[in-house]
């Protein structure tokens, strides 16, 4: 993955410093949103800006992550703005510019588009903003973008209010990055042709994603799906087999359960390996054994395609949205070629290692999250065998050692039942927690406490709660 501080970096940049050194450029971008008649006046805020952030961070407009909970509508928190940039403007009012910056070769996915929207509107008003933003009337969504790109009609590019090429600003700074070489949206990338197995959960926000960003699909048909008439209602196509999916894909993405499925969709007559064509990609998002996957990559190479294993991190509901993390094993000439998919519905894409480190490095994720959880949820259950108050329990951890994703995840089900938030079974942790006490068997690492983790969760699958989801073992613990 390339990250902030990188391409990006090297886009946004110039023009930030541009509108603190240059009145005359920031006048000029001001002109171009619907803040024109304040053009003349704006005067950038960035020392305010800046002492609203966090010490040690030495730009003003970077990186503006906003924790969860900051925000009153609860919907804004953890997402990345290229350039706030918050201005006076005329009379005593302010009001900032939301810029999203899309260098060449990178696309922008529904969910970022939709959320700088979302931001602009729920922060306008003195009182709206989150602390770390300094409070403002007005905001506006600028994308800043190649002309090839702007031209491309991606339909998230309407989501933004303003758009301006980076062609126009490399006229108004000197020297300015050039499109060189073209974005990566034109025919070429529409050409790719992307195959599904497994509609499942995650499957079916992958699907969606995919199909919004302008990418034709194909799925497999199978009783195992989600409700699949919202994606043939966008053109999607259906085939009765991983074969006959593969045979006409460019890239393949495989996201079912685990290693066995991964195998039985992969091999047989019927399977993606026997029908690939020839240069196309694999992408298993699915939660698999790092050797079983390195198998699969290597039938794959053999049979003339080439392999990505790309688990993912985060839920559902972020399929949906198409803001997934995945964690990429394979060439990065590989992962290059399938970005432009990839970017659909993710919002993070890291790079690490060769085939078979995405896996490693999702079982290791795994461990933790739901080792976080049951540990948690273990505490809660005595807590509540004590009569201690749940939201007393809640928000003294809350202030405390006991703070972070975990107990956020738990909180609904600790206080009211509602194991809603984390709709991920008990029989699916078990099967990462052992996928993962497999992988350290080849080691010579300790899984002592992945055993009893194993151990606890296990209990409860035993008394055929499998199919519950993790939250609920803070009263299933409870004896």
């Amino acid at each position: 993955m390339v990250k902030y501080g990188h391409i990006e970096f090297t886009y946004a940049n110039p023009v930030a410093e541009a509108f603190i050194k240059d009145s005359e450029f920031a006048n000029w971008f001001v002109s171009k949103t619907c803040f024109a008649e304040h053009a003349a006046y704006a005067v950038p805020l960035h020392r305010q800006q800046l002492q609203r952030r966090s010490k040690g961070t030495p730009y003003w407009w970077r990186n503006y992550f906003i924790g969860k909970n900051s925000c009153a509508c609860g919907q804004c928190g953890d997402r990345e703005i290229d350039i706030l940039a918050i201005f006076d403007g005329r009379g005593d009012f302010r009001f900032a510019l939301h810029i999203e910056i899309k260098h060449p070769g990178d696309r922008l996915s529904p969910a970022q588009a939709s959320d700088y929207k979302k931001r602009a509107e729920c922060w306008s008003g003195r009182a709206s903003a989150p602390r770390t933003v300094l409070p403002h009337d007005g905001a506006t969504t600028v994308l800043i973008a190649d002309q090839k790109y702007l031209d491309s009609g991606n339909p998230q590019i309407a989501e933004f209010d303003t758009t301006v090429s980076i062609e126009e600003i490399a006229t108004k700074i000197t020297p300015y990055p050039q499109p060189d070489p073209p974005t990566q949206v034109g025919e070429e990338v529409q050409k790719l042709r992307v195959g599904i197995i497994g509609v499942g959960l995650m499957g079916h926000g992958i699907a969606l994603n995919v199909l919004k960003g302008g990418f034709p699909l194909v799925m497999m048909d199978h009783p195992g799906n989600q409700p699949v008439d919202d994606l043939i209602g966008m053109g999607a196509e259906q085939q009765a087999s991983p074969g006959a999916v593969a045979a006409v894909s460019d890239l393949v993405i495989i996201c079912v359960t685990g290693s066995p499925q991964v195998e039985a969709v992969m091999t047989g007559e019927s399977g993606v390996i026997a029908a690939l064509k020839p240069g196309a990609i694999v992408v298993d998002c699915s939660t698999a054994l790092p050797e079983s996957t390195e198998r699969m990559a290597a039938m794959v190479a053999e049979a003339g395609g080439r392999f990505l294993d790309a688990p993912m991190t985060r839920l559902s509901k972020q399929a949906h949205e198409g803001t997934l993390n995945i964690l990429v094993g394979g060439e990065a000439e590989v992962l290059e070629a399938a970005r432009p998919v990839l970017d659909t519905f993710t919002e993070n894409i890291d790079h690490v290692g060769g085939v078979g480190f995405g896996h490693r490095m999702k079982l290791l994720h795994n461990y933790v999250s739901i080792g976080h959880m049951a540990l948690l949820a273990e505490a809660a259950a005595q807590a509540a065998a004590a009569g201690v108050d749940p939201q007393v329990f809640v928000d003294v951890l809350g202030k405390g050692g006991g703070a972070g994703i975990a107990l956020e995840r738990l909180r609904q089900c600790i206080l009211t039942g509602d194991a809603g938030d984390v709709p991920f079974s008990i029989g699916n942790a078990i099967k990462d927690i052992d996928y993962y006490r497999e992988m350290v068997g080849e080691s010579s690492g300790s899984r002592a406490i992945a055993d009893g983790v194993s151990s606890a969760i296990g209990s409860a699958a035993s008394a055929g709660h499998s199919e519950a989801f993790v939250p609920e073992l803070t009263h299933l613990f409870r004896r």
